[in-house]
């Protein structure tokens, strides 16, 4: 037992050294990391962010501009901001120069706040910027303003006012000093003003002037920050401005509530416009109802005697103990009484259709009062439009009630449809109760993504010492922004040759980021106008609609053409843009004659074709033109710029030809320069596609994009004798006749100039703008209506393997490094993880650790190896002593009688035999020559055996053996077997 007892002593030494040593190698956990393993691309300046305490940048006090600024802005008579907070990068390449040349710790991606001069020279006023509402400051208080402008001295430019949050007046801020600068030449220049101590809520008011400031000069703040202002006087950080974040709100007074109370049919904020009309831009109808005004859309109804009302307490009996609580609710509420002994019934209460439900934040919220007794349940449930069976029980109530008002909240999950709400009451015998329901309503985030801002509120005007007109004032825009930022737009629901309405894009629009106004009437009538949210870059991609199919060429359509290129564009800028339509299809035709035809019931027009080779009185069944897809702008001299244009797909022919030409691919076809003409296509028996601004008098023609960009009709031979009418789609496809219409374009498609059975109209040509960079090559790809979806671009092209993400946090671009790579300290190239191992020298107790833990593990191994192996050769030794004992194999076989069972060619069935009736031979007198074979219980040998009866000569015998490892049953019968043959 003292060899295993040493193993064991061994085993708990090495179990004590592991442990040592991963207690050593925690302590140089920061010099080793494992190569190989997924790291993180993210510079060492981003990870320090993660960990250091948040800056109160969110309160106002400090503004980088890095970040969504709380301060909030004045705006000019268009409504357009005075002071913008951008990017260096969105700049003009001029003002990026002028910035960065003298600003060394400034990048492209880093964020300025620039006073907007063109929109001030004129009217010559004060621009300001107005902070949120601090609590109070003490005596050390300072702002301080870091300042980008050209001139000699900016006393003239820039003053402070300090203006109360209770009274009505505002004073100004006498002393500036303006801080040393070791760069004399440099037009940064940092400037402070002693805000001093204010014992009363108060704003901050920092005016500029634009007179004298021509539009070629510039007015930039890096930094607004207030110093030492909070600290003496113990106010927290808590209590400051902290709308911070997109899921709070701003009240007009300053105040800062979280969206959730947004709509609560509670006002939270001073002037209650948290609960104003704010409420139905942002909530669909019928999602939030009080039941003042109606039931928003709710449909009720119940059983015989027992159905919903829309009531309110002097309505409802006095007498009935049970309605006593309602007695004291003030408006109108829905109220179900129930009084029932031997029946049973239910009642339902529904909502109208709901958009889908976009935030996993949802919530729905009711007040519901319950009086009595309710052998029944009370469900809610939320019903898939599309879907009969995708029904969702959000909440269900039995028992007794509380006779009180209660308030239900309840999370509601993501759909994919529109929706219903079904709230369901059933009841059986003997139910006496009093059911009402009131303020049912949607968080606002079920519906609306992103901040919930009153922009173009007024806040109180600065009397007093200085008085002054209101002042419109708007929060300073975000300059960073998701990737997830991007907008849909498409036709509207319109088809044919004409573009869509304002009501059919409000529709469509509906619940969407999109707000567009289209244009009523003149040649642009159609066209829908979007006002750009922010100055940055954009991806623009424009998908030209498809053509449209022939009557017997129905099998593959013209694809419209994908357009994709990246633009600068600014904040408010204007743009215009025309959502290409399909072209017509020819079937499933309008009468009996081009239905037949259709149908493959009537050969008319091959027929004709075959014997005058002349369609001149029978024609149709060609496809319209697909419309293209435009975006333009206007310049400063009003004329009308194309940005990008996707072509439309050309219509297809009535018939295919029978041998697969003409139909050959051909490359997408784009221009990028202005001073290639417009042209629209030409026309022949059908119409060309519609170009930029070319001029056509043919009805059939599709019309070019400043001539309204409407489709052209049917040819006149199609409309004449057939009454076929296949029009090209809104966008300037061009109207069928037996041959094609062509797609619409930058340069229309042509048609063929004789009206074959077999001529397909042409795609259109597409176009991008110079001033802005091909994002991917045009493709053909659209096989319907045109869209256009325009999102922010990411430029990844300064990163090593050109691919990045936006950082969750401050939003800035960060570079992705392929597997076993990680992102250098430039935050733009992949580099070998070499420098993740550490310089300094190992700590000499690792290395003694890790020494002495090798030391062990071999220790243990060659013992364990050595303690089996001296096992083993026990065993074998042990096997061997015994085979050669004399006495081994009888003394194995068992001396128990055996019975037998009667067999009358042996004298001893029946009886007992036993071992003293075998005869022993010693092992001595047995010599083994050579083995015979496997007998039935062992091995057979031929062997020779002396001193039977006396023979002092061998005698030559088979010797039978059983091997050592054998059962009882083996045991018994080769006993058996000696006894026979004895």
């Amino acid at each position: 037992m003292a060899f295993p007892t040493s193993i064991l002593i061994m085993q708990m030494a090495l179990w004590t050294l592991l442990l040592v040593a991963d207690w050593c190698s925690g302590l140089h956990a920061e010099s080793i990391l494992t190569p190989g393993l997924p790291i993180t691309s993210m510079s060492a300046s981003h990870m320090e962010e993660k960990v250091l305490p948040m800056m109160p940048q969110s309160s106002g006090t400090l503004c980088d501009f890095e970040a969504h600024c709380q301060w909030m802005s004045s705006m000019a008579e268009d409504g357009s901001p005075h002071w913008v907070q951008t990017m260096i990068g969105a700049l003009a390449i001029q003002q990026q120069i002028r910035l960065l040349e003298e600003r060394s710790g400034k990048g492209i991606h880093e964020g300025v706040l620039v006073l907007n001069v063109s929109r001030t020279s004129e009217t010559c006023r004060e621009p300001q910027l107005l902070s949120p509402v601090f609590p109070g400051s003490s005596r050390t208080c300072f702002l301080e303003v870091a300042v980008y402008n050209p001139v000699d001295s900016l006393s003239d430019i820039l003053s402070v006012m300090i203006q109360s949050a209770k009274a009505n007046f505002s004073l100004p801020v006498l002393h500036q000093k303006e801080a040393d600068s070791t760069a004399r030449l440099s037009n940064w220049k940092s400037l402070s003003w002693e805000i001093g101590e204010i014992n009363e809520r108060f704003q901050i008011s920092l005016r500029s002037t634009s007179c004298g400031l021509n539009e070629d000069k510039l007015l930039a703040l890096d930094s607004l920050n207030l110093r030492n202002c909070f600290e003496v006087t113990g106010i927290k950080e808590d209590d400051l401005f902290h709308c911070r974040e997109t899921s709070y709100f701003l009240c007009e007074n300053g105040d800062c509530i979280h969206q959730r109370r947004l709509c609560d049919f509670h006002k939270d904020c001073a002037g209650g416009e948290d609960e104003d009309s704010l409420c139905d831009d942002v909530l669909p109808f019928g999602s939030r109802c009080s039941f003042e005004e109606g039931t928003c859309g709710w449909t009720l109804r119940g059983s015989a005697g027992s159905s919903w009302i829309r009531t309110n307490s002097a309505e409802i009996n006095p007498e009935d103990p049970l309605s006593v609580p309602l007695q004291a609710t003030g408006g109108q509420f829905l109220y179900l009484p129930i009084h029932t002994t031997h029946s049973v019934g239910d009642a339902m209460l529904s909502s109208g259709r709901l958009p889908s439900v976009l935030s996993k934040s949802c919530q729905f919220s009711f007040n519901l009062f319950v009086s009595g007794t309710l052998n029944g349940s009370l469900v809610l449930y939320a019903m898939d439009e599309n879907s009969l069976e995708d029904i969702v029980k959000l909440w269900e109530q039995s028992g007794s009630p509380n006779d009180l008002w209660s308030t239900v909240n309840l999370d509601v999950p993501l759909t994919q449809n529109r929706f219903r709400l079904q709230f369901l009451v059933s009841w059986g015998w003997n139910s006496t109760v009093h059911l009402a329901v009131d303020n049912l309503r949607f968080s606002v985030d079920c519906f609306h993504a992103g901040r919930i801002e009153i922009r173009n509120g007024t806040h109180g005007p600065l009397l007093g010492l200085y008085p002054e007109e209101d002042l419109h004032l708007t929060p300073l825009s975000e300059p960073f922004h998701s990737e997830e930022m991007e907008w849909w737009f498409g036709p509207c629901g319109a088809r044919g040759p004409h573009g869509p309405t304002q009501s059919q894009c409000d529709n469509a629009y509906r619940n969407s980021n999109v707000s567009v106004e289209v244009v009523k009437d003149g040649p642009l009538e159609g066209i829908q106008m979007w006002k750009v949210p922010f100055t940055d870059v954009y991806k623009i991609s424009a998908y030209g609609a498809a053509g449209g199919k022939g009557a017997k060429n129905s099998n593959k359509r013209s694809f419209g053409v994908f357009m994709c290129a990246v633009f600068q564009l600014q904040k408010d800028e204007i743009l215009y843009i025309l959502v290409g339509q399909q072209g017509e299809d020819a079937c499933p035709g309008k009468n009996k004659v081009t239905h037949e035809i259709c149908m493959g019931i009537s050969s008319l027009i091959e027929d004709k074709d075959r014997e005058n080779r002349s369609l001149s009185d029978w024609a149709g069944g060609g496809g319209g033109g697909g419309g293209a897809t435009y975006v333009f702008k206007k310049d400063e001299n009003g004329r009308f710029i194309p940005l990008l244009v996707g072509a439309g797909g050309g219509g297809k022919a009535y018939l295919q030809h029978p041998e697969g030409f003409p139909d050959v691919e051909k490359p997408e076809q784009f221009n990028n320069s202005t001073s290639v003409p417009g042209l629209n296509g030409r026309s022949g028996a059908a119409g060309g596609g519609g170009g930029w601004n070319d001029i056509t008098e043919l009805p059939w023609a599709g019309r070019s994009l400043l001539e309204g960009g409407t489709g052209g009709q049917s040819c006149y031979q199609a409309l004449a004798n057939l009454q076929w009418e296949t029009s090209g789609g809104f966008g300037g496809g061009g109207g069928a006749c037996t041959s094609g219409g062509g797609g619409g374009g930058y340069q229309g498609g042509f048609s063929s100039q004789f009206d074959d059975i077999y001529a397909d109209g042409e795609n259109g040509v597409s176009f991008f703008h110079q001033s802005g960079e091909m994002f991917i090559n045009p493709l053909a790809a659209v096989e319907s209506d045109g869209e256009l979806r325009i999102e922010l671009y990411l430029n990844c092209s300064h990163c090593d393997h050109g691919s990045c993400m936006r950082h969750p946090i401050d939003k800035k671009a960060v570079c992705i490094c392929h597997f076993g790579t990680v992102l250098a300290q430039d935050n733009t190239t992949c580099i070998a993880p070499n420098w993740l191992v550490a310089d300094r020298p190992l700590p000499l107790r690792l290395i003694l650790a890790v020494i002495a833990t090798v030391v062990l593990c071999l220790i243990f191994a060659c013992g364990s190896l050595s303690f089996v192996y001296h096992r083993k050769k026990k065993q074998l030794e042990g096997a061997r002593v015994r085979l050669q004992s004399t006495e081994y194999k009888l003394s194995k076989i068992r001396s128990s009688i055996i019975m037998t069972d009667y067999n009358p060619n042996y004298c001893f069935a029946g009886k007992g035999a036993g071992l003293s009736e075998l005869k022993e031979v010693p092992r001595k007198n047995i010599t083994l020559l050579r083995a015979l074979g496997h007998g039935a219980f062992g091995e057979v040998y031929e062997g020779l055996v002396v001193g039977i009866s006396g023979d002092p000569n061998p005698l030559q015998v088979a010797i039978k053996t059983l091997p050592e490892i054998c059962s009882e049953q083996d045991e018994m019968d080769f006993l058996m077997e000696a006894l026979i043959i004895r």
